[in-house]
């Protein structure tokens, strides 16, 4: 479609240009009703394609997606979030403020949206610093070595990959 687009384009600057042309040197200048037919007709196939491009579109969105869970449908990083998000709510129910380590880097994307998903798919375990409690909890995502990232004062419950494991406060040290 971009090929179609620079061709409107140029034949756009085109016709203006040979317009004011024509028009300086004739006063009495008249664009010829098969100019005009002619570009009605170009406006119409250019619509067609691009209609004809969406129905396929659409068709091949119709075809990937139907008859598939809502989670078959997530792509495939999402996926692999939902899935920690409902790893770490197995191993911790309920509500927890967690502390977050991660490898990513939060302040730009992909790593801002990454953890703006995690935190959404985690709720009601606080890794945002909401609810502004104490942290009885530790949720490691994307972080090399994640074993040895666990501070003193915390248990394992459960590494999913080398990269994505969640703790929890020793009950001695529970607030």
């Amino acid at each position: 479609m971009l090929c179609v687009y620079i061709l409107i384009f140029l034949s756009a600057a085109t016709f203006v240009i040979l317009k004011v042309i024509f028009w300086k040197s004739r006063g009495d200048f008249q664009l010829a009703p098969t100019l005009k037919h002619l570009m009605f007709l170009f406006l119409v196939l250019v619509i067609a394609f691009q209609t004809i491009n969406q129905a396929k579109y659409f068709v091949a969105m119709h075809q990937e997606y139907h008859g598939k869970t809502i989670e078959e449908r997530r792509q495939p990083l999402l996926r692999e979030i939902s899935r920690f998000a409902q790893y770490c709510q197995e191993k911790l129910p309920g509500r927890h403020n967690a502390q977050f380590l991660s490898d990513l880097d939060l302040s730009k994307d992909p790593g801002m949206i990454i953890h703006r998903a995690l935190a959404y798919y985690l709720y009601p375990i606080d890794i945002r610093d909401i609810r502004q409690g104490p942290k009885d909890s530790l949720i490691i995502f994307y972080k090399k070595e994640t074993a040895q990232h666990i501070p003193e004062g915390y248990k394992l419950l459960g590494q999913i990959n080398e990269y994505n494991a969640v703790a929890i406060r020793s009950s001695k040290d529970n607030l």
